[in-house]
């Protein structure tokens, strides 16, 4: 799928398993709950780093050539 179809919102699809012993309306109210939460926004603590180039790709995981 491209990329541009992949990010409209009717193609998200919401998974998700109900334990035998609760009903609808208590795996329902904490699926809001957490939509509300993430609605009203959060804060997220991002890190910099600045490095070389060799030193960079270790950091993010990418493999040497000679892997």
């Amino acid at each position: 799928m491209p990329q541009v179809l992949r990010q409209k919102l009717k193609n998200h699809f919401l998974l998700g398993f109900i334990p035998f012993a609760a009903t609808c309306d208590d795996v329902l109210k904490l699926l809001i709950s957490d939509i509300k939460e993430l609605e009203s926004g959060f804060e997220m603590d991002l890190g910099d780093i600045t490095s070389d180039l060799p030193d960079g790709n270790e950091q993010a995981g990418v493999k040497n050539h000679n892997a």
